[in-house]
């Protein structure tokens, strides 16, 4: 079934070849999350996400729904992604009352990101479908990790949320203020309605490195050239529905969830990581912070991984 949904994904996008202002800036993109990283297991726990660019979705009709800056450059991908939800303890079997669902998420969807270089700016909309529960194959993932790694097997998947339909929009704005050679520093925006999560976010994100580049569709380096840079990022969310939390809007037969008065209204959500670029290979390694999402739950960080090549 998930496969049959990516696979209409690609029936959407004409194959039409498009002229593009650079070129090389076609890409596959891996990332892997894990709060293994920094040797926790709850909540967020793990996922993974796979993206792919070319110039012929660029004539997707998806795109009327997903918009642009005038007159600049674009990028289009589309994507698969795996996100994977526990409780503090994953030894008990039985329901852990005011702690994290279990919860597993599978998505497809398609992103249209937006750079002006002349006006410091990037726009990134998005559209993901998917669904929630069973049928995302957490809990057998998290069972095979646990055991080719000598761990404890998971007992409590039989607890996770039902399963439900996602649909979810996003938009985000990066606005540039101060653009140096070595510095940028920027205001940062998103909203995000859906029956996955509904939140609005604000924050500041800060890069020092070769960032001249930033506000410019990525692409390939020429032969011996060296892109780099670190990055630190912080942000308040307002949250008004999360469904890993609260189980599908549609859905109240789940074993457990929590109630909208236990979510907590505004998160604090903090990233840092370094970046790293040659030719045609980038790469980026990142740790993720954010206060209590729910009444009597903890702090969480994970780290993230990413591989991209460009083609």
């Amino acid at each position: 079934m998930r496969y049959s949904l990516f696979i209409i994904l690609l029936f959407l996008v004409a194959p039409a070849q498009a002229e593009d202002e650079l070129q090389k800036s076609n890409f596959w993109t891996y990332r892997y999350e894990n709060d293994v990283f920094l040797e926790i297991d709850r909540y967020y726990t793990q996922g993974g996400r796979i993206e792919f660019s070319a110039d012929f979705l660029k004539q997707s009709p998806l795109n009327y729904l997903l918009p642009a800056l005038k007159n600049d450059s674009n990028r289009v991908l589309i994507y698969m992604e795996h996100r994977c939800y526990t409780p503090t303890s994953l030894t008990l079997s039985r329901v852990q009352r005011g702690d994290h669902p279990y919860a597993g998420v599978f998505l497809f969807g398609q992103e249209r990101w937006s750079y002006s270089s002349s006006k410091h700016r990037i726009l990134n909309s998005g559209l993901a479908l998917g669904w929630m529960g069973p049928d995302a194959k957490c809990e057998e993932m998290q069972k095979s990790i646990h055991k080719a790694t000598n761990n404890a097997e998971p007992q409590g998947w039989n607890n996770q949320l039902n399963g439900a339909f996602i649909a979810n929009y996003n938009l985000s704005i990066e606005q540039g203020f101060i653009n140096f050679q070595w510095m940028t520093f920027s205001v940062l925006t998103r909203v995000r309605l859906g029956t996955l999560f509904d939140d609005a976010r604000i924050g500041a994100r800060l890069r020092l490195g070769k960032v001249a580049t930033t506000f410019s569709v990525p692409d390939a380096l020429g032969k011996g050239k060296m892109r780099w840079n670190m990055f630190f990022e912080s942000n308040l969310e307002f949250v008004v529905y999360n469904a890993t939390l609260q189980g599908g809007l549609a859905n109240s037969e789940d074993i457990y969830s929590l109630t909208a008065k236990s979510i907590e209204g505004v998160v604090f959500v903090g990233r840092a990581g370094v970046q790293l670029a040659f030719r045609s290979l980038a790469f980026e390694y990142a740790q993720s912070y954010n206060t209590r999402r729910f009444s009597g739950g903890l702090d969480h960080k994970y780290g993230s991984a990413l591989v991209r090549v460009y083609f």
